[in-house]
């Protein structure tokens, strides 16, 4: 699998190719139940295939943060912390979550009542369906975070974490 993301042809594959890859990764992490030796491998290999997939537009942002930060939780859940690991770092875990939610809380806010607008005046249904997605994703990626901000130690970055946890009940709702 590693030496697939090294290709440089990747960027062609489509949606439905790097749902395979994720699968495909996830199969081999999840191996960590029936003692497979190299379980921990895949995950980190999990999360280059997610970054790989989004850099190359092979799945969108909405696909992406959610599956991320889930298999960060469980990768630190199953192996345990490793500093430097994208996987396993949970501080890395977060700083990669802030970068792709606009890096501040007010910003991530913005983002949000964009959201809201999407909701009162869509001008299609693909728009209204992103913004779904997108919201079901940042929900569970900041749910999943919770587990994660678990592996920080005392820190001013883990109280920062778990503001942003809460944020996960400020984000408006599409029904409507």
């Amino acid at each position: 699998m590693s030496s697939l993301l090294d290709r440089s042809d990747i960027s062609d594959l489509p949606a439905d190719g790097w749902m395979v890859m994720v699968a495909t990764c996830n199969a081999g992490m999840i191996g960590a139940e029936s003692g497979e030796f190299d379980a921990d491998e895949w995950a980190d290999l999990l999360v280059r295939v997610l970054d790989k997939a989004e850099a190359v537009c092979g799945l969108t942002q909405g696909d992406v943060l959610w599956r991320r930060m889930m298999a960060c939780a469980a990768a630190l859940n199953y192996f345990g912390v490793r500093e430097g690991s994208p996987a396993r770092d949970p501080e890395k875990a977060f700083l990669w979550l802030l970068s792709e939610l606009e890096g501040s809380r007010e910003g991530f806010m913005r983002k949000c009542e964009d959201l809201l607008l999407v909701r009162l005046d869509p001008s299609s249904v693909e728009e209204i369906y992103y913004a779904a997605k997108w919201r079901s994703s940042v929900v569970s990626a900041l749910k999943s975070l919770c587990d994660i901000a678990r592996y920080m130690g005392d820190s001013a970055l883990k109280s920062d974490a778990l503001e942003w946890c809460a944020m996960a009940t400020k984000i408006p709702a599409l029904e409507g």
